[in-house]
């Protein structure tokens, strides 16, 4: 088995608009306090491949993906081996248009896909042979996250990760946790939050590395404590998971597969009636229509409207595969954490890194529960992504169908 470690530089502008954190805010970046990347490990075993790419971004579009996919492809990669995800920082650039939250910069996204591409391809140049491999899952030492959606709500505690040693080069480290990238609030400096911490905590160790984001859709990281700053928090975050992280690695098989499932979402059933109705009591429920939110509610309005039909299904691919013990499942959505509970209760086993902001991110993925009370993710987020939102029991359905039918692969 050989493995390859890749990165490239995809620090914007100053100036540019930075994503998240709510609507029409302009939000300019005037500093850096890290620099971007896309981050890329390449495995191959004989016929078995597996390429996976982590950007320090909010989320990538599909454009991009199709690009990178057709080039490394060249490599001896098809598309069943290639993962794409994010980190889901809120402090970095979007690249796909989220009304209201940050202004697209069509020159940045036009450079990405080659930047991504160098990433890869620097990870296949780099491929040297497996001397041995290590897994980990353990809990952290104490709570750094809380479910933002549900009182009580299920929290995943675990770090879940793999330690590579290979010939006469830096071992490799990958690491997942799942976490809303928003430690930093609405800074104004470009950042790829506690992510980047990480990093510089392996790299003391001497290994390359990279960050897989878990479901974080309703998970955020607890605000500081008493007396430090959004800053201290940030490196306390990175320092209790690489922490979690080192501990009970353990030696397991070098092995690797990838591939991809079908699945199709179903979406909530409505009429253009449906449409107006729902658009006029989001936008009631503030005090003027020129009021962001109430914008943004209505500019999803004539969106559904202008549609021929409103489509009631829709068909999603999910990426998958597996590097020594530990499962990989890639969702293309800010998925919850019970849809990653559910699928590896199917698979029977925590060794599974359920990944969340792949490919090109599809909006929010909430449970039955947030959709009944009408919360953010289950309506408001449907508005900006301009998209309709998944029918209640999606989540828990889907996260049931992958799980048996990795079970089933497996």
């Amino acid at each position: 088995m050989k493995i390859g470690f890749g990165s490239y530089k995809l620090t914007p502008p100053l100036g540019i608009e930075l994503t998240g954190y709510g609507y029409y805010l302009e939000r300019k970046a005037l500093s850096v306090r890290d620099d971007l990347y896309a981050r890329a490990v390449s495995i191959e075993d004989g016929d078995n491949k597996l390429l996976i790419a982590s950007l320090d971004v909010l989320g990538i579009n599909k454009d991009i993906v199709s690009d990178v996919v057709l080039e490394m492809e060249k490599y001896g990669y098809s598309r069943s081996n290639m993962i794409f995800v994010s980190v889901h920082t809120h402090t970095g650039p979007s690249l796909i248009y989220h009304e209201g939250c940050g202004e697209v910069d069509d020159r940045y996204v036009s450079a990405f896909s080659e930047k991504l591409i160098n990433a890869c391809k620097n990870a296949v140049s780099d491929a040297s042979t497996v001397t041995s491999m290590k897994s980990t899952v353990h809990p952290l030492s104490e709570p750094v996250a809380y479910n933002r959606t549900l009182e009580n709500g299920p929290v995943d505690p675990y770090v879940r990760g793999l330690w590579i040693e290979r010939e006469e080069k830096q071992p490799i480290a990958i690491v997942s946790y799942a976490c809303h990238g928003v430690s930093l609030s609405r800074a104004t400096s470009i950042s790829a939050d506690f992510s980047a911490e990480i990093h510089t905590a392996l790299s003391k160790l001497g290994a390359c590395s990279i960050y897989l984001n878990g479901v974080c859709g309703d998970i955020d990281p607890l605000p500081p404590k008493d007396g430090d700053t959004n800053e201290d928090n940030l490196i306390f975050i990175a320092k209790t998971i690489v922490s979690a992280y080192l501990k009970n690695l353990t030696p397991c098989e070098a092995s690797v597969y990838s591939g991809r499932l079908k699945e199709t979402l179903t979406l909530l059933p409505l009429t253009k009636e449906d449409v107006k109705k729902t658009a006029a009591r989001a936008a009631g429920k503030y005090a003027s229509e020129a009021e962001p939110a109430a914008q943004v509610a209505r500019i999803w309005e004539k969106e559904m409207l202008s549609k021929d039909e409103i489509p009631t299904k829709e068909d999603i691919t999910v990426g998958y595969g597996a590097i020594g013990d530990m499962g990989i499942v890639a969702l293309p959505f800010e998925a919850f954490t019970k849809t990653g509970l559910l699928i590896r209760e199917a698979l029977n086993t925590e060794k599974v890194m359920v990944l969340g902001c792949a490919e090109q991110l599809l909006g929010y993925l909430p449970v039955k529960e947030d959709i009944e009370q009408e919360a953010y993710a289950a309506l408001e987020s449907a508005f900006l992504y301009k998209r309709v939102p998944p029918a209640a029991g999606e989540a828990e359905r889907l996260g049931m169908a992958i799980g048996e039918k990795l079970k089933e692969i497996l």
